[in-house]
């Protein structure tokens, strides 16, 4: 899934167990990136030209990162509750 652009890297502050293999996947994670494979590609030569922009994606960390600054994530949890 890494090769193909599918995946990311599980990046959590405690208890991701990569089994040896944390640098191979990072940098498979790194050659899709560099390639543009996959969510790392670019709109096609078309979509560009009508003016279409490439997003920046968002790792799953960073959207945590994110919503924990803002406070929303305590509040979708206590709303699950």
């Amino acid at each position: 899934m890494l090769k193909k652009g599918l995946a990311t890297v599980y990046e959590a502050k405690t208890g991701s167990e990569f089994g040896g293999f944390e640098k191979r996947y990072r940098q498979v994670e790194r050659k899709a990136k560099s390639d543009r494979v996959g969510m790392w590609s670019q709109p096609s030569l078309w979509a560009r030209l009508r003016g279409e922009k490439g997003k920046e994606l968002e790792s799953p960390r960073e959207y945590k990162t994110r919503m924990a600054a803002t406070g929303l994530e305590t509040e979708g949890k206590k709303k699950a509750r």
